[in-house]
């Protein structure tokens, strides 16, 4: 496993920063989270950042 080449500072606790960085390099299309109190943006690039229960009710394939 390599280290994410970029090197992202956008939320409050510092150490979720690395779950973005991992969003962006494995182009991901959510990043599912309950932690709703550092995670304070919706999206990140192509990433939507949603909780689980926002992910079942809205995204789950059918």
């Amino acid at each position: 496993m390599q280290p994410p080449t970029s090197n992202i500072d956008l939320l409050s606790d510092k150490d979720d920063n690395m779950f973005l960085e991992l969003a962006e390099e494995s182009e991901a299309d959510f990043l599912i989270t309950g932690n709703i109190n550092d995670f304070t943006i919706s999206e990140y690039k192509k990433t939507l950042i949603v909780t689980p229960k926002q992910y079942w009710e809205n995204h789950r394939p059918i």
